[in-house]
């Protein structure tokens, strides 16, 4: 056998087949419309999301509804988070505000399947995340 032979016959396996039996253009599009029906929509109110929101380590999602922070880009806060939050309600984290003068408390939030600290809690029941992935 040549040289010739061997690059023709190489170059024949590598051929990818015209139809992917393992993908479905059409399941995959009604998936999605699934997805994007449940994952914004909060009892009957549709919201906006800038991203959704996942843990940086076992990459469990936090949260589909977030906002991002105007100045601070990797920062993002919510309202409606999942079952993959934990409010740690022991571990207090201290923040003076702008003026230095009011000092505000707010509870740690972990991932609760890796217990990675993702963000805080405030007294208004917002959640402020700092430690996590997005997927915009």
């Amino acid at each position: 056998m040549s040289d010739s032979d061997d690059e023709t016959l190489f170059h024949q396996r590598r051929k990818v087949p015209e139809h992917d039996w393992l993908y479905d253009k059409k399941a995959d599009r009604k998936d999605q419309n699934w997805v994007t029906r449940r994952k914004y929509k909060v009892g009957n109110e549709v919201f906006d999301s800038d991203a959704v929101l996942d843990c940086p380590c076992c990459f469990e999602t936090l949260c589909y509804i977030s906002q991002r922070h105007q100045i601070y880009k990797t920062q993002y806060r919510a309202v409606f988070v999942t079952d993959n939050c934990v409010v740690d309600a022991n571990a207090i984290r201290k923040h003076l505000d702008t003026k230095g003068q009011n000092e505000q408390n707010y509870s740690a939030v972990k991932c609760s399947s890796c217990n990675t600290e993702v963000g805080v809690f405030d007294s208004e029941e917002v959640y402020h995340f700092f430690n996590v992935v997005p997927s915009h």
